[in-house]
């Protein structure tokens, strides 16, 4: 299937800093709104916008990543898409995207939507805190937690799919405790596990190696964050 482009972005960061970034594509004067389908405008023959053809999609971006390119981090990426889109943010499918504008995004969401089911992450610090595994009321690191790791991975990588990242195909199994699954199943099994198993709100303990786990909750939420972490670093589609 294929999605409007966002530039590809080659980065190597170092210490949080930002070494090298691939020159913007073309954007329009005039952006409109492309059709999904053959990626140019309904009123193309007046309208001056030079609305980009649909391509192939981009890799996913490593947690690392989001906690980079966003406007609170403080470091110099937001100042960079700002050059390369030209201060208007990405235009017609194509551009860099800052974490910023891909939120509210939830995680833990239960399968039936209803109010409190999920945890809405709704502002650039939140994210950074889900992003590093940190709990949300005292910054404190809980990485040896699972739940935590889940959450930082299914963060991550809803964030790539809202910015257009590739996904394996339906017909891409991952397999668990012998059952088979598609990646949109993988993350609905995590956010399932947060939500209906343990009530993760991204404060207090959940999963941590002393915890007492009859139910393999913590064994299996390991499972699918090493699913979701590889999907992340690109290893089961890298969209080249």
């Amino acid at each position: 299937m294929k999605i409007h482009s966002l530039i590809l972005i080659t980065a190597l960061m170092i210490m949080g800093g930002l070494i090298g970034i691939a020159a913007a594509q073309d954007v329009c004067e005039d952006p409109v709104t492309c059709d999904e389908e053959t990626g140019i405008t309904a009123d193309s023959a007046t309208s001056n916008c030079c609305c980009c053809p649909c391509e192939p999609c981009i890799a996913p971006r490593t947690p690392g990543y989001w906690k980079n390119w966003n406007r609170c981090s403080g470091g110099g990426q937001a100042d960079a898409a700002d050059r390369l889109n030209e201060g208007r943010g990405p235009v017609c499918g194509n551009g860099v995207y800052l974490l910023d504008d891909l939120l509210p995004l939830d995680i833990g969401c239960s399968l039936y939507p209803c109010d409190g089911c999920c945890l809405t992450i709704d502002n650039c610090e939140d994210a950074i805190a889900i992003l590093s595994a940190q709990d949300l009321d005292n910054s404190k690191n809980m990485n040896n937690d699972a739940a935590y790791k889940l959450a930082r991975d299914l963060l991550a990588a809803r964030l790539n799919l809202a910015a257009g990242a590739c996904e394996p195909g339906n017909d891409f199994k991952f397999c668990i405790k012998t059952r088979e699954f598609t990646l949109r199943e993988v993350l609905c099994e995590a956010d399932y596990l947060l939500y209906h198993n343990i009530g993760f709100d991204g404060t207090g303990n959940y999963l941590g190696p002393k915890n007492k786990d009859p139910y393999g909750t913590r064994a299996y939420a390991i499972s699918l964050h090493e699913i979701i972490d590889k999907y992340n670093n690109g290893e089961y589609y890298t969209g080249e």
